[in-house]
């Protein structure tokens, strides 16, 4: 039987050739900024995956958000909210600047994690720690190249606001473009 196809042409280009014609490679290109045959693009500018998330100063504040029942509660009882958890990524040995990192209660400062330093020193990548060390702290905190911080009360190692939504916040100043 027939079925329709799903895909614009322009997914199907992307499936394809990894761009459309022109714009970031694709069909003969080899990636974003490049012409058919593989040339840079001299005019080409790559964009800011934090534009809409600067402030006034050009500082970026990502969040995540984790349930408010520790997993092993919430596996045990019938129509509580799951530990369900989001996550924050960052490129890893990058020049970001932590501003400020915490997890915790949303509003109540005294019932946070502060992660401001620990977050800074994950983001030098995990090198330097060690073949048995580096390779625990790559599986909990890295993925590909990015760092990936969960809100997770099993990843920080402590519940600084039993039974209340938490939220991992990280305020940080990226590279000058």
């Amino acid at each position: 039987s027939w079925e329709p196809p799903w895909l614009s042409a322009a997914e199907a280009a992307m499936q394809l050739g990894g761009g459309l014609p022109g714009v970031g490679g694709g069909f003969g290109g080899v990636g974003p900024g490049r012409h058919f045959h593989g040339e840079q693009n001299p005019g080409y500018v790559a964009p800011d995956p934090w534009e809409h998330g600067r402030d006034a100063e050009g500082n970026v504040t990502l969040c995540a958000w984790a349930g408010f029942l520790p997993t092993v509660m919430s596996n045990h009882f019938r129509g509580a909210a799951t530990a369900w958890e989001t996550e924050v990524l960052l490129p890893k040995n990058s020049q970001i600047e932590i501003l400020e990192a915490w997890y915790g209660h949303p509003s109540d400062s005294s019932r946070r994690l502060d992660l401001t330093e620990r977050i800074s020193s994950l983001l030098g990548g995990h090198n330097n720690l060690g073949a048995g060390l580096g390779q625990l702290v790559r599986e909990k905190f890295y993925r590909g190249n990015d760092l990936c911080l969960r809100a997770s009360t099993e990843l920080w190692g402590q519940d600084p606001a039993p039974f209340v939504w938490k939220k991992l916040h990280v305020r940080f100043r990226p590279p000058p473009r």
